[in-house]
């Protein structure tokens, strides 16, 4: 259950990923903790109530979107004080989208936090210096 970095800046994260980048990296510092990740893709389906027999299914579209409901792992106030800031100016409160490279497929993807929102900050230890951050990344991808 330990946490996987996402390691280097925006110039590392492309050279990962062999791709330019597209602009904001993911920090550095921020680890993601796989025991709470998961991938959940919204539906790409419509559904038509038919007069007799099931309801039938539709492709309405080829791409989703897929939330990721994650925790970010921070070792200092000093980074959960980074991570903050980060979200703030370069992402502007959740509204810009930052390079992210899947730690399931290893491929690079343009991401954002859901909504903008960090649905829960909180110390990990009393000491405080060792902070738990739950979001959801949220990216654009296929059916």
């Amino acid at each position: 259950d330990a946490p996987v970095a996402f390691e280097g800046g925006a110039a590392a994260t492309a050279a990962a990923a062999g791709t330019l980048s597209r602009g904001v990296a993911w920090p550095p510092y921020a680890q993601l903790a796989f025991r709470d990740y998961a991938v959940r893709r919204a539906s790409g389906l419509v559904r038509s109530q038919i007069e007799s027999g099931p309801p039938r299914q539709h492709r309405l579209r080829r791409r989703v979107m897929i939330d990721r409901p994650a925790t970010v792992w921070l070792d200092s106030h000093a980074d959960y004080q980074a991570f903050i800031a980060w979200v703030e100016a370069e992402l502007a409160l959740g509204v810009k989208w930052f390079d992210w490279i899947d730690p399931v497929d290893g491929q690079m993807k343009l991401a954002r936090i859901k909504d903008g929102q960090l649905l829960r900050e909180a110390p990990a230890r009393r000491q405080m210096d060792h902070w738990r951050v739950s979001l959801t990344i949220q990216t654009w991808g296929n059916a």
